[in-house]
């Protein structure tokens, strides 16, 4: 306790010099001070900011004041001989002393919260690297759970689990300090579970698998016929999984592919259509019925103008050929051909010409029967930017943005959203309105690519690189939609330094 000189002229608002101050209210400052000891302001404060504060101070202690704040407290007992006077005092004395030790309190946390939105402005106060570095690709598997991909770098690979907000880097090890991390390429095949192909020092192919979101890495064993030096060092190669065991692996050329069923414990080789070009892959229903498509320019596969498939329904054993019909006036050249399994029975398949001819096909059976859905309007043809084909989130969910590329056409141009949500038999443009830059981005750099991602119908993510930067163009960057594609809201996304 300290001395009764001390403890007047530290409260000499409260008591007089010569005032007798009773036991149980010593004993309760007392108290109050050890829980809550003076600070001094952050010496970073602004001293605007300070007399601010103090102003503040001043007319919550005068409001304070004026509240009862001893209906709630139990009162020390007063000696009977006091007068009623004292007794009246000493309360008004212990309610001022609340509501100031309230006010400090308050103020404190207002203090704390300023100081901490200081240090996070201040450059290096925080541990995130400036300027942000703009993925080239990314893969949101919900609302909040995602991965994306670095254009450089051997540690390209980010998660995120605040809706790209913040993102963490998860490239496995091995591949960071092989040199090669920059050729990595990552197959997500839920929130928690993905899969990473990438290269060791001596190019030899590599394969990780992780259950925790990226925290931990196991590597995968592969086929012997890839344990030898990359034919071509630093591309990756095909990854493809259905879940945490069933999954698929290539190389697109020379042309060969395995698969597996128990999480790459152990793997089959895949007898791919021999009448397939070595751009086509399958793609998996389940563990017996696959698809193999083609890529650009198969023309061996083209029939009287109509695009085919491959089917199998016994682990590429055989394979039987899918004519696929066409309305009338369309035909096919050198068609690029895309499929994606919802089920062991359900799928879509992407079909397009060069830009002038896309149509979609919806399967029910696992691929033995192809019905065509309505072809793309003239008029959405007629905007497109870029040969490309959609991607579906679901069986009739599918989008696919159109950037302006710069080289070709009138600038400023639009951007354009087109959807559809009952599987490719309407189409719905959005004009996607994005915020211009005034000059030259110096964080937009390589190639240009436009990426759109929904995890459903409403909420969905725009990844936008404008290559290269021009005034006239939108700002590059990460985008999120809730409200289906209509507006979109800048991300002021963080990656965290490794």
């Amino acid at each position: 306790m300290k001395d009764k000189q001390v403890f007047h002229t530290r409260y000499a608002d409260l008591f007089s010099k010569d005032e007798t101050i009773d036991p149980a209210l010593e004993h309760l400052i007392a108290d109050l001070e050890t829980v809550y000891p003076p600070a001094p302001y952050p010496a970073s404060l602004p001293a605007r900011l300070i007399s601010a504060l103090e102003t503040h101070i001043e007319r919550s202690e005068q409001t304070l004041t004026e509240r009862t704040w001893t209906d709630t407290l139990e009162l020390p007992h007063l000696p009977a001989h006091q007068s009623q006077h004292e007794a009246r005092g000493w309360r008004h004395r212990l309610g001022t002393l609340v509501a100031a030790v309230l006010t400090i309190l308050l103020i404190s946390s207002l203090l704390l919260v300023l100081y901490k939105s200081h240090q996070a402005g201040t450059p290096g106060a925080n541990n995130t690297s400036a300027p942000q570095t703009l993925p080239e690709d990314i893969f949101m598997m919900n609302t909040t759970d995602g991965w994306a991909q670095l254009q450089a770098g051997n540690n390209p690979l980010l998660r995120t689990s605040d809706g790209g907000v913040h993102w963490r880097h998860v490239t496995p090890a091995a591949l960071v300090t092989s040199g090669y991390g920059a050729s990595a390429g990552i197959y997500a095949s839920s929130a928690n579970s993905a899969w990473v192909s990438g290269e060791s020092k001596k190019q030899q192919h590599l394969l990780f698998h992780t259950t925790d979101g990226g925290q931990s890495w196991q590597s995968v064993a592969l086929p012997a016929a890839l344990a030898k030096p990359a034919s071509f060092p630093g591309h990756t190669l095909v990854v493809h999984f259905l879940n945490a065991q069933l999954g698929m692996i290539g190389q697109i050329s020379p042309q060969a592919f395995w698969y597996t069923t128990n999480g790459g414990l152990s793997w089959r080789s895949i007898t791919s259509p021999s009448v397939a070009t070595q751009y086509g892959w399958p793609t998996l229903f389940d563990e017996k019925t696959w698809i193999f498509t083609t890529g650009p320019g198969a023309r061996k596969t083209v029939v009287n103008g109509q695009p085919t498939i491959y089917v199998t329904h016994n682990a590429g054993t055989t394979w039987h050929a899918q004519i696929l019909p066409v309305p009338a006036g369309f035909s096919f050249s050198g068609p690029m051909e895309s499929v994606q399994s919802f089920s062991a029975t359900d799928g879509l398949l992407s079909v397009a010409d060069g830009g002038a001819d896309i149509l979609f096909y919806s399967t029910h059976d696992g691929g033995d029967s192809w019905q065509v859905t309505a072809p793309l309007s003239p008029e959405i043809i007629h905007r497109l930017y870029e040969f490309g084909l959609p991607s579906f989130s679901s069986m009739n969910d599918g989008q696919f943005f159109l950037a302006p590329i710069p080289e070709y056409g009138k600038l400023p141009a639009p951007n354009y959203l087109i959807i559809t949500h009952d599987g490719g038999q309407h189409w719905q443009v959005i004009t996607v309105q994005l915020p211009l830059i005034k000059q030259k981005q110096p964080g937009a750099q390589g190639r240009a690519y436009s990426i759109a991602q929904f995890s459903s119908p409403q909420v969905g993510w725009l990844l936008v690189n404008y290559a290269p930067s021009r005034p006239d163009l939108p700002r590059s960057g990460l985008y999120k939609t809730v409200d289906g594609g209509h507006t979109w809201t800048a991300i002021a996304y963080q990656i965290a330094h490794p």
